[in-house]
Order: structure tokens, then sequence, then C-alpha cells
């Protein structure tokens, strides 16, 4: 990997990014959960409501299938990068995957990285026959899922007094 210094941001260059399922051991190794909340720490988009989430993540990383996690690991540092988290629900189409999180560290971000986790995570709800859904709750989240191809489904709203 060649880092480049652009302003105050360095830039990676030819990096050699491996994307996969979890596996057991990076689950128990802690990888993941220590990562997960890691990303919850700096989300900047994480709404007001899910600031006290750590618990409850914890809880899922460790009784999650292993298709749930799908990781982007640089293959040069050995390092986990990103993940999305898919969460699997019963609703009336049946059974729905909704994304319960996706984290980037910041230095690799704007790669395309997401974009390629999100692919994974759409082939994974085709094999089962399955829909991938978000629930955004900020503009940037909305902007970000829109240029990623989802579509607005239904409008939430709420009067501010």
């Amino acid at each position: 990997m060649n880092l480049v210094k652009c302003g105050l941001h360095q830039v990676i260059l030819n990096m050699a990014i491996k994307y996969q399922f979890a596996t057991s051991e990076e689950i128990e190794e802690k990888k993941i959960t220590e990562f997960a909340l890691e990303a919850l720490n700096d989300s900047e988009m994480l709404p007001k409501f899910a600031e006290n989430l750590g618990e409850d993540l914890v809880e899922r990383i460790s009784t999650a299938d292993l298709g749930d996690f799908i990781i982007a690991v640089d293959s040069d540092l050995d390092q986990l990068i990103g993940y999305v988290e898919l969460y699997p629900t019963q609703t009336e189409n049946g059974l729905d995957y909704f994304i319960r999180g996706i984290y980037i560290l910041p230095n690799f971000r704007q790669r395309g990285i997401a974009r390629k986790l999100l692919r994974m995570a759409a082939e994974r709800c085709k094999e089962k026959g399955a829909q991938l859904r978000v629930d955004a709750f900020t503009e940037k989240e909305l902007n970000l899922y829109k240029n990623l191809g989802f579509e607005i489904q239904h409008y939430s709203l709420r009067l501010i007094m």
C-alpha cells in the first residue's frame, strides 16, 4: 500500500482489499466487536436515540449468523477497515434483511468500499429471496443510500413542538 499526503489527509493508493463474510474466529477474537464499538463512537450519522447501543451491538455480534456481517480487510495491513451488519427480520413480504450498521474507517472512505460491501449484502439477500432494506435517520444517510441505488418507500414525520 502506498500513502500519499494530500493536504490534511493521506490518500491510499493500490490497496489490496479483501471482502468476505465474517468468520467465527473474527467474531470470537472480538475484532468485529471492537471495530463496531469504535464505529459507534466515531459515527457522524448516528441518530441521537442510538447513542447508547454498545451493549445491544455486542449482544447482536455474539449471537449473529456468520453471514450477517460482511467485512472489508486491508490485506497489506491485515486490518479491518469496514463492515456492514445485516439483521434478518420477518416482514409482510417474508424474510427481509435490514442494514443495522455500516462503517468505513475515515482514511478509507470515498473509495467504493461501502458500495462493494452493499453489493455483497444485496447478493446474499437475492440468494435468500429477501429484500435489502435500511432506515435513514439523517439527510446524510438518506443521500448515501439513494446514491447507492436504494429507493424511498415511505416517509416518517414528527411534529416539533
